[in-house]
């Protein structure tokens, strides 16, 4: 058993390969015997950095996203429940360069033997451009501005979980482009990007809300 363990300065990856599986960078030895039994009362993570890469996306170079400044503080709220874990967690979404395109933040428990949980997902200040990769295809026109907020509040019990989503645009706007000539039909088949422009308000602002039932062993 170990009342706290420290980490500092940690560095991951997680790579997205091609054919949807993810590669951890971790290459585990083959266990032997019985496994040890590791019991940790509280886990704090200082400066650490994640890289995601994505080399699935079809037609595109990798996708590389970091979350650096990463901290978390993960702990035992109560020896009577052994497998429950409080944890918050922090860090800024930086791009390929090391600008700043997001922050983002996680707390809440869960237990991963009962499968059950009650946690919140924030990304605050996401900046659209960055992440074109994802939705370019689907438009015509292209962003010039644009800003995203997402929230996600997940509970689970016995594994059956309800995620509520929450994503806020903001100050979304488009590069001009000149108007149809006289004569000239206006192209209606970018039904995606019409249906788009549509919920847009005219201050370029637009809030979805929806609700995922899934599996939280997915």
């Amino acid at each position: 058993i170990f009342n706290k363990l420290v980490i500092d300065s940690p560095s991951f990856t997680l790579t997205r390969k091609q054919d949807d599986t993810i590669d951890f960078g971790v290459t585990l030895p083959k266990q032997t015997g019985k496994p040890a039994v590791i019991y940790i009362n509280k886990l704090i993570i200082s400066a650490g950095e994640l890289t995601f890469i994505d080399r699935g996306l079809t037609g595109q170079p990798p996708f590389i996203l970091k979350l650096g400044d990463l901290k978390a503080d993960v702990f035992r709220p109560s020896l009577l429940q052994l497998f429950r874990m409080q944890f918050n967690a922090s860090g800024r979404l930086l791009s390929q360069d090391g600008s700043e395109v997001g922050q983002v933040k996680l707390s809440g428990w869960a237990d991963p033997v009962n499968w059950d949980t009650d946690s919140k997902l924030e990304v605050k200040n996401g900046k659209l451009l960055y992440f074109a990769p994802y939705y370019d295809q689907y438009f015509s026109r292209e962003l010039k501005t644009g800003d995203v907020a997402v929230t996600v509040t997940a509970v689970s019990k016995k594994n059956d979980m309800v995620a509520d989503c929450h994503i806020g645009l903001s100050n979304v706007t488009f590069l001009e482009e000149g108007q149809p000539q006289k004569g000239q039909s206006v192209d209606f088949s970018n039904i995606a990007f019409m249906t788009f422009d549509s919920m847009l308000g005219p201050d370029g602002n637009m809030a979805i809300d929806f609700s995922i039932k899934t599996k939280m062993n997915n």
